[in-house]
């Protein structure tokens, strides 16, 4: 049966699925009558299995997605960011956006640098503050090189096949680099389980910060993946790393992509210069980058102690 789901697109492909798997276990039996003398009736007969023939295939259509092998330069080129966008991305963050958005912010700006209509100097008017309560922004408690105590109790949800990949070529490799990042794609996306986001993307429609140009852009490139991947900028920036394209089929981002989106962020923003320990500092710097603020910071540090503990127990866990 068809997992429950608000895309049609996904729940057609799920039912379909799903009727292909179970029409040839239906049995049945037909009874018969003659309507012609001297013929013999009624009869029965028996029947096995049903099944649908393959659509014969079509011209290729202009809007299907490509599939290509990612060659290590184009991958390099995906997950790698200029001085400029750096410093704009940096901004960003500090500025209280999410990782999503301020990578987004930081691609579009960094081409208005380029083309000499912005300078690094004056960003502020490309990306002001946002506006955040102060329980976003203020930090959850002090700073401190300490280990983290003080955890509490988490359930905490195996990670899936595709984020082991994800964490294998991204490089997220030590133990305590797949702690923090676990931690935070789990409390992103509610223990694994949430892969899109559950607005309908409207809200970022015509928004040229996120690269959305075109019509229907802020509905197509609403978030996907654990941390949502937001806007037609960082779809464009992800394509580079999959062989997929994601620009023509987005929904890719939240089922084959969902981990990888999350690990292309963690590398793109070089996430591993900041999860070196376990300290209450480095969490914190994590947290701030991935969300602009401390927005869910005791649920972030309770999953970062289950998994990393697991990790410190068994450091080849999860590989």
């Amino acid at each position: 049966m068809a997992k429950p789901t608000d895309n049609s697109e996904i729940f057609l492909d799920q039912l379909i699925g799903s009727i292909q798997t179970h029409l040839p276990t239906i049995k049945g039996i037909y009874f018969t009558i003659s309507l012609y003398p001297g013929l013999i009736g009624p009869g029965i007969v028996f029947w096995n299995g049903y099944s649908i023939p393959p659509a014969k295939p079509g011209s290729p259509s202009i809007e299907s997605p490509t599939t290509q092998e990612v060659s290590q330069e184009s991958f390099e080129e995906s997950t790698t960011l200029s001085p400029e966008e750096t410093a704009a991305a940096d901004f960003a963050t500090e500025a209280g956006y999410s990782v999503s958005e301020a990578l987004a912010k930081a691609l579009t700006a960094a081409k208005k640098i380029r083309e000499g209509k912005l300078s690094v100097s004056n960003l502020s008017s490309e990306i002001p503050q946002k506006k955040r309560s102060s329980s976003e922004t203020n930090q959850p408690e002090p700073v401190s090189t300490e280990p983290i105590s003080g955890c509490g109790e988490v359930k905490l949800p195996t990670p899936n096949a595709l984020l082991v990949e994800a964490m294998k070529k991204f490089g997220i490799l030590t133990p305590i680099q797949r702690a923090h990042f676990l931690a935070q794609c789990a409390h992103e996306s509610g223990g694994f389980r949430w892969v899109r986001e559950f607005a309908s993307g409207t809200a970022y429609e015509g928004r040229s910060d996120l690269g959305n140009t075109q019509k229907g852009d802020g509905v197509k490139f609403k978030g996907r993946g654990y941390i949502q991947l937001t806007g037609r900028a960082n779809y464009t920036k992800f394509r580079g790393s999959v062989k997929d394209d994601v620009i023509t089929d987005p929904i890719l981002v939240e089922t084959t992509y969902v981990a990888q989106s999350a690990a292309w962020f963690w590398k793109t923003r070089d996430f591993n210069s900041i999860a070196v320990n376990d300290s209450v500092e480095t969490l914190q710097k994590g947290t701030k980058r991935v969300n602009g603020g401390y927005n869910g910071y005791e649920d972030r540090k309770k999953y970062f102690c289950g998994y990393w503990k697991k990790l410190q127990e068994n450091p080849n866990l999860y590989t």
